[in-house]
């Protein structure tokens, strides 16, 4: 009986991680043929500003949304009939957020003020969007849309820089683009803005477990993102422009266990009896052993880029647009 439970759940875990795993590869691939395609319209100085603006962006999210989303995703598991008021409701809490980067998004010295901000408001839309998808378990869904956006955003980038001019404000336009493509077509599936069931939403409980993972955002931040704002610091944008496109193949090894870390979280928070957890604890630990690993070989991929680099600024040697 027991085994007959354990392999139902290696079933369910299996097929949720290939599920998401399939969205998951094909949009991480995307990206990476996205990075070289850039490439051949950008130079590596705007190829630099960029991914900047990009990483400023990321380092905004956590404080804007207050991870709510997160919270979101948690309670609509436990409650899906009330989905769609968790949903709104969440979106609703964060507007005092988004007018406050509205309002320093005015004083910051760029041309791209109104492109980073249609950029920001869809990008959260989104993230909200796709986490009420997960919640409701539709991981089919999940997986499609984040495919779509892949590769809407891969026909459109080129196009727009084709048609129109080599200018940084058409790839935020066509990431803004392939976001609201996304969220329509879960706004088609689903009736979102039809509340039938008014259940217990409470701002304060939502909080209580959303805001301590905004430190956890913040540190994933650090780890990921926060070196290509120190080579851009001492080096300029045209080295972080190198950095940013080489970085893209040690993110590919940590793909897989992003996609487990989904499927496992979303089961881990269905099973509350004894034998679940000492089954789930196995389970992590196996495959935080094989994240050791995976991590290793990503610092010592991060260490070589980061001396290649730094021997290119020591040498003096231009960094040209073909350096993909």
């Amino acid at each position: 009986m027991e085994d007959k439970i354990l392999n139902n759940k290696l079933k369910t875990i299996s097929t949720n991680t290939l599920i998401i795993g399939m969205g998951a590869i094909v949009s991480k691939g995307a990206a990476f043929i996205i990075a070289f395609v850039l490439a051949n319209f950008l130079s590596t100085k705007q190829y630099g500003s960029l991914d900047v603006i990009l990483t400023y962006v990321s380092l905004a999210l956590p404080f804007i949304t207050m991870e709510l989303s997160q919270a979101m995703y948690r309670k609509i598991l436990e409650n899906p009939e009330n989905a769609n008021e968790y949903y709104l409701k969440s979106i609703m809490s964060i507007l005092l957020n988004v007018i406050i980067f509205i309002v320093i998004l005015i004083f910051i010295n760029t041309q791209y003020k109104f492109y980073i901000f249609i950029y920001t408001l869809l990008q959260i839309i989104f993230n909200f969007t796709i986490e009420y998808v997960r919640g409701l378990q539709n991981l089919k869904l999940y997986s499609i849309c984040n495919i779509i956006n892949s590769f809407t955003f891969l026909v459109l980038a080129p196009l727009f820089l084709k048609c129109f001019q080599h200018n940084i404000k058409y790839v935020l336009l066509a990431y803004s683009i392939s976001f609201l493509i996304c969220i329509g077509i879960v706004y088609y599936k689903y009736d979102i803005f039809r509340i039938t069931n008014k259940g217990d939403y409470n701002l304060k409980k939502m909080l209580s477990y959303s805001l301590p993972l905004i430190p956890n955002g913040i540190s994933w931040w650090v780890t990921n993102a926060s070196d290509r704002l120190i080579i851009n610091l001492f080096l300029g944008v045209k080295y972080n422009g190198l950095y940013a496109m080489a970085y893209k193949i040690p993110t590919l090894l940590t793909s897989f266990f992003s996609v487990f870390n989904l499927s496992f979280q979303q089961m881990a928070f269905l099973e509350n009896e004894e034998s679940d957890i000492i089954f789930y604890d196995k389970l992590l630990k196996f495959f935080d052993s094989c994240k050791k690993t995976t991590i290793f070989c990503h610092i010592m991929a991060e260490i070589s880029l980061n001396i290649t680099v730094q021997a290119c600024a020591a040498s003096h040697m231009p960094v040209k647009n073909d350096v993909s």
